[in-house]
């Protein structure tokens, strides 16, 4: 570096002339020079607090990379993208990492840590902004480069991301280069050596039994826990959350794991790893049905600056539109909805279009709004490819009694012993579509194989995740016992069904309850049956009213209509009805 860019005397000059038109006149290598000098000078000038030119030293020692200031180029590049980042400004952090990527490829310095650094520091930022996919490709990319440099801290790092970032696929591909990783580390206890076992552990949960499965997650946790290294245990408790998802026996180890996280995560100070813990307490609330205990924790969700921006906008948004559906909070939901789906498509692109259609379905079929739909419903049907998630469309079908249409769908996913449902989260869902579209099709034999399949799932609710809860699962059992010709076992599933959704405020799975037990009682032969049946058929009929699901109101007169033209049922409702604290929607 000459002498006049290692002052700052005449940086005001300087930046002048790179700002006037006459700097376009300059030979190429005075270019250069003016940007190495302003660089030189705003290093000197802020040297005690280089915070607010960071962005504007990166560029300068950037452009003067021709006259050998590529280490200086690459520091200052990576702070850049360090402060963007912070400050949730990920689109400036990725242009300032793409440029270290640049450059340390460009001057053959593919050895260089900080190769690899960009490269999972600007998959980071695309995760953050939702845009999953090119996180993916990019540490894809990344992994081959990481094992060039042969750093074992670095390959865990990278793996990592891309196994949490991309949960909906297969990872077995990544058990052998986690495996020989581990061989590799040394063999004490690290923040690398806990998160290679928690991912590792995530590669094999599609294949290993349960109990193996627990066993590693586990290790992984108390390791973390012994290293004192708070990040650490962020990212072995998110992969562990995903683990363990799908398995209704170890809800309430979630539960547990998510407090813990929660807590580890404030300690932290990082907004984004407080966002992450929260979105997967989030999720095993609604599960739980604990929604007294989901509320606040969304207030503090919603807090957090993290939450405003990328993927965390749009989960959270999610989150409270599911609530706003459970509790048939409908006024402005549509427009909500449909915000909502703008938002996705930047930042959840994978999965945006199915939480549009699932939440655009929960809220049309609570208002009454499908069979309006059913020539296009009919037509989508049949006509391939379908351009809706099977399951969903097949409820919708048996929903406006397209029961042909619904049968044809039915029959596809059931067929060898249900084996075509896949064991994911999305599987209890599959289970409750299924449940009702048997029920629907009056399926004694599937009803009688579904019930087993959805049992454990008893006292949780039916959550489809970002999405809709159903409410509870209970009420799916009920329905598939009715079906099976088990009164005793509808019995009981009925009477916890109304408990839980009447706790939850779950004002329209309440009504459908209602509806459904009535029905159910208003078929048993004996009279204290069929007198608490007409009951709980009106209660049902005026919750109905109060909420506007006019479909559900013209289900229940038809069956009140019915019960007037048998002379054995009274068409009154019991006395003392009308005051019944359960029929109150607030």
């Amino acid at each position: 570096m000459d002498s006049n860019t290692e002052v700052p005397g005449g940086y005001q000059f300087t930046h002048a002339l790179i700002r006037e038109t006459i700097y376009e006149d300059l030979p190429a290598v005075e270019r250069v020079r003016l940007h190495a000098r302003a660089a030189a000078a705003l290093v000197a000038i802020h040297s005690t607090y280089l915070q607010p030119v960071l962005t504007r030293i990166a560029h300068h020692y950037y452009e003067s990379v021709a006259l050998g200031h590529t280490q200086e180029a690459v520091s200052y590049s990576l702070l850049a993208a360090d402060s963007a980042a912070r400050m949730y400004a990920f689109e400036e952090a990725i242009l300032h990492y793409d440029r270290t990527i640049r450059m340390l490829e460009n001057a053959g310095l593919r050895q260089d840590a900080r190769l690899a650094r960009a490269y999972i520091l600007k998959a980071s930022a695309l995760k953050q902004m939702g845009q999953i996919p090119q996180s993916v490709d990019v540490l894809l990319e990344a992994v081959n480069r990481t094992r060039v440099l042969g750093s074992a801290e670095l390959l865990v790092d990278l793996v990592m991301l891309v196994t949490s970032s991309s949960r909906h696929w297969p990872h077995q591909h990544f058990v052998p280069l986690l495996e020989r990783v581990l061989e590799v580390l040394p063999a004490v206890d690290s923040p690398s050596r806990a998160k290679a076992l928690s991912t590792l552990a995530f590669a094999q949960r599609t294949f290993l039994d349960k109990r193996l499965l627990e066993q590693q997650v586990d290790a992984a946790l108390a390791m973390a826990a012994r290293v004192c290294d708070a990040t650490a245990r962020c990212a072995c408790y998110e992969l562990a959350a995903i683990c363990f998802r799908g398995h209704p026996e170890n809800l309430q180890r979630r539960l547990l794991l998510g407090s813990e996280y929660i807590a580890v995560a404030r300690s932290t100070g990082k907004g984004d790893l407080l966002a992450d813990a929260y979105h997967w307490q989030v999720l095993n609330f609604f599960e739980s049905g604990r929604i007294d205990d989901l509320e606040p924790l969304l207030r503090q969700y919603g807090e957090l600056t993290a939450a405003t921006i990328g993927i965390h906008q749009y989960q959270l948004g999610a989150h409270c539109v599911t609530l706003a559906l459970l509790r048939g909070e409908w006024a402005g939901l549509e427009d909500r909805i449909e915000g909502l789906l703008e938002i996705g498509t930047k930042t959840r692109r994978d999965d945006a279009d199915g939480v549009y259609g699932s939440q655009m379905f929960a809220l049309h079929r609570d208002l009454g709004r499908l069979h309006a739909m059913a020539p296009q419903i009919k037509e989508m049907a049949n006509s391939p490819p379908k351009r809706m998630w099977e399951p969903g469309l097949m409820l919708v079908c048996a929903e406006i009694g397209l029961l042909s249409e619904a049968r044809v769908i039915f029959e596809r996913l059931v067929e060898n012993n249900f084996c075509a449902i896949s064991r994911d989260d999305m599987y209890m869902n599959f289970l409750v579509f299924c449940a009702q579209t048997c029920c629907a099709l009056g399926d004694v034999d599937r009803a009688r194989s579904l019930y087993p399949l959805l049992l454990p799932y008893q006292g949780q609710t039916a959550n489809h995740p970002t999405a809709v809860c159903f409410g509870a699962v209970e009420l799916y059992l009920a329905m598939l016992a009715c079906s099976a010709n088990d009164p005793d076992a509808a019995r009981g599933h009925f009477d916890h069904a109304l408990d839980s959704n009447r706790t939850m405020r779950a004002w329209p799975a309440f009504a459908r309850t209602l509806f459904r037990c009535a029905v159910f009682l208003l078929s048993r032969p004996a009279e204290a049956d069929r007198v608490l049946g007409l009951e709980r058929l009106h209660q049902a009929e005026r919750l109905a009213r109060q909420l506007g699901m006019t479909r559900l109101v013209i289900d229940i007169e038809t069956v009140i209509n019915e019960c007037r033209a048998r002379p054995e049922t009274s068409s009154q409702p019991a006395a003392g009805l009308a005051t019944r604290p359960d029929t109150a929607v607030h």
